[in-house]
């Protein structure tokens, strides 16, 4: 669960990577295109920029198929006006890197689902803000699930807050309810709360986070 300082760079040029995709998002994410196009120009741009492989089976999700945490691409299309999940992850130098995004394509998406990436936006930030070396995992994890309840939205909080990341996509510590692992300086950890709306409409924004001995570090 502790990286090294190498690993830790190697972590970082791989997170380097992926927001580099993220950056090319708006582009494939155009109207008329299907999530499963838009997962295969993902794994093409990271194997092209050098990736030895994807670190899980991207995520494209529009619309209510973003209301899946774990959506498999398929031939749902991107609309002028149309929420779209992305979640994906290369393996470089061996090290996974994993991000979320939720884009709103065209200008008038559903205004709850643009309440809900409000929502998910602020309370990431809240929690990154109280990442410290002797917090509890599951402390974390409650912060965000009373800020979603307070908001009157507990109830579509339904996914873990995050996971350890490194060699494997998913590995310790996890970041929710009932886990007992406490944060050290040098664990890397994803920060993906995310509301959902089945048959309607998901948000998530996730970053992945390096634990210091101040703090916290956004990778």
């Amino acid at each position: 669960m502790i990286k090294e300082a190498w690993e830790i760079e190697r972590m970082e040029a791989s997170c380097a990577l992926n927001h580099r995709l993220m950056e090319q998002l708006p582009a494939l994410l155009a109207p008329g295109r299907t999530e499963v196009q838009a997962a295969w120009d993902i794994e093409q741009f990271f194997r092209n920029q050098g990736a030895e492989e994807l670190a899980f089976p991207c995520i494209v999700g529009v619309d209510a198929n973003a209301a899946l945490p774990h959506a498999e691409p398929g031939l749902a299309q991107i609309s002028e006006n149309c929420g779209v999940l992305v979640d994906v992850g290369c393996r470089l130098h061996r090290y996974c890197s994993d991000q979320t995004r939720t884009l709103l394509v065209g200008n008038g998406p559903d205004p709850v689902l643009r309440a809900d990436l409000e929502r998910v936006r602020e309370v990431q930030a809240l929690a990154i803000s109280q990442v410290r070396p002797g917090m509890a995992c599951s402390e974390l994890y409650s912060l965000v699930r009373s800020f979603f309840e307070d908001q009157g939205v507990g109830e579509l909080f339904t996914h873990g807050l995050g996971h350890g990341i490194g060699l494997q996509t998913h590995e310790a510590p996890s970041l929710g309810a009932t886990s007992q692992a406490v944060l050290q300086a040098g664990m890397i950890i994803t920060i993906e709360p995310g509301l959902y709306r089945p048959g309607r409409c998901g948000a998530r924004w996730e970053y992945m986070v390096l634990v210091t001995e101040e703090g916290a570090r956004v990778l």
